[in-house]
């Protein structure tokens, strides 16, 4: 709903072959944790 306006920070994940955003992060920075699980390991994205 905020992507694109000023003072919104953004976070995106892209596909770099196809230049495709596969996954977007608008206004988190209220966020405590961000993590991301791949193949039953979890990532910390803010540690």
């Amino acid at each position: 709903a905020n992507a694109g306006v000023a003072g919104v920070e953004e976070a995106f994940i892209i596909y770099r072959p196809t230049g495709q955003i596969m996954w977007a992060l608008v206004d988190g920075a209220a966020q405590a944790e961000l993590n991301l699980l791949i193949a039953g390991v979890e990532y910390d994205l803010l540690a």
